[in-house]
């Protein structure tokens, strides 16, 4: 009985070593390679606000961009994330847009924002810009600190089960099978990819709404979000923010919100093209979804 205890019991202990290391770990990342600022804990009733904004002609990137963040911190609101947009996903809810930065604001609380938002100076702000989208996400800090461990049990299981590596990736030629139309955006986002090194050698963050379809389709969206899971456990990526989505501005309904890490533009290019890639993102298919591809910006503002 107490060799068994005294197994549980180291084993125990290693676990709860392993995910305070892989805790840790990610919090680095995030801080020092993605520039995102999120507290590991917070408050149940923060509230974050996910602004999209397109430049006016007279405007430049980073002091605009910079102007904005440092409005919504005097008002009261904690700049978690900036990044410049380089990719412009479209939905059936918001008209196209080919947005040029994203913000991400925690606020105390829903009511903070919206007090925050009706303010004169604010909208005078946001005014500068020739275009803005804002949609708010009720973050669960719980919820978010369990991601790491998910992508620890996953990476557990590869080595458990001898699951050969995924990447180095096999790369699948962009011409195949594929519609002319995947891969005219396929090769437009690697054109962006490689204009974006600067900022985005070392990260890219994707910034996506989802709405969530009917059962089929919630399927085929679990089945994606798995098998990228599995990739991203291997890889040391993933998720920065899961959360629901609010809508404080006009009729668009996001179920989802959530914003991704990738190891920057080389790794993400020879992801869009890779055979692992393109065996999963077929299946892939949602009620509504916009996804804004980005390249961290605080450290330059």
């Amino acid at each position: 009985m107490k060799i068994a205890f005294g197994i549980t019991a180291t084993l125990l202990a290693v676990a709860l070593v392993a995910i305070a290391a892989q805790e840790y770990r990610y919090f680095e990342t995030r801080r020092d390679v993605v520039a995102d600022r999120q507290a590991i804990f917070h408050s149940p009733s923060a509230f974050h606000v996910a602004t999209l904004l397109k430049l006016s002609a007279e405007q430049e990137l980073l002091s605009a961009v910079g102007s904005f963040a440092d409005a919504s911190e005097d008002a009261g609101g904690h700049v978690v994330y900036a990044g410049k947009v380089f990719q412009s996903g479209s939905s059936t809810q918001v008209p196209y847009e080919d947005w040029d930065a994203f913000v991400l604001v925690q606020y105390p609380s829903q009511d903070a924002y919206e007090t925050v938002a009706a303010d004169p100076a604010y909208q005078q702000e946001r005014g500068h810009f020739a275009s803005s989208y804002v949609h708010g996400m009720q973050r669960s800090a719980a919820f978010n600190l369990f991601i790491p461990i998910v992508l620890l049990y996953k990476r557990v299981m590869d080595y458990a089960t001898f699951t050969p590596n995924r990447y180095p990736f096999e790369r699948v030629a962009l011409q195949g099978d594929l519609p002319a139309e995947v891969r005219n955006q396929r090769a437009l986002m690697l054109e962006r990819l490689a204009e974006n090194r600067e900022y985005g050698r070392d990260a890219v963050v994707i910034l996506n709404f989802h709405k969530e379809g009917d059962a089929s389709e919630r399927e085929s969206m679990g089945n994606y979000g798995d098998a990228m899971f599995d990739l991203m456990a291997e890889s040391g990526n993933g998720p920065v923010h899961l959360g629901s989505g609010v809508t404080v501005e006009g009729d668009p309904s996001f179920d989802n919100v959530v914003i991704v890490y990738y190891p920057g533009v080389d790794y993400l290019a020879e992801l869009v093209q890779s055979k692992y890639f393109i065996g999963i993102v077929g299946g892939k298919r949602l009620g509504d979804a916009m996804g804004m591809l980005s390249v961290p910006l605080l450290p330059h503002l």
